[in-house]
């Protein structure tokens, strides 16, 4: 498996992406992380079987970012790549405290 990582600032954004070269998410799991990440943006409870080992630990760094970023200003996408393998997108808004 190869992972890449790749960072870069777009549209007054910054912007990191995860891909990698797996089978991807499971369109069903993909579907419910999504639907817990939606969740926990509202301010629901994420439930605690999503923090595990089959929620790759996904939803706990989602968790923590909101809690440090702007949730409604915050982006994290998760996402399977058409060739295969998948992609996690996170982004916020720049601001003059942050590293240009």
């Amino acid at each position: 498996m190869e992972i890449s990582i790749y960072g870069y600032k777009k549209d007054g954004r910054w912007i990191i992406e995860i891909h990698d070269n797996g089978q991807g998410f499971d369109s069903d799991k993909l579907r419910e992380l999504n639907e817990k990440i939606k969740a926990a943006g509202t301010g629901d409870r994420i439930a605690e079987e999503g923090k595990g080992i089959g929620g790759m630990g996904i939803l706990n760094l989602y968790s923590r970012l909101i809690l440090y970023f702007d949730k409604d200003d915050f982006k994290f996408t998760l996402l399977n790549k058409k060739n295969g393998g998948a992609c996690v997108i996170i982004s916020n808004p720049l601001n003059s405290e942050e590293v240009t």
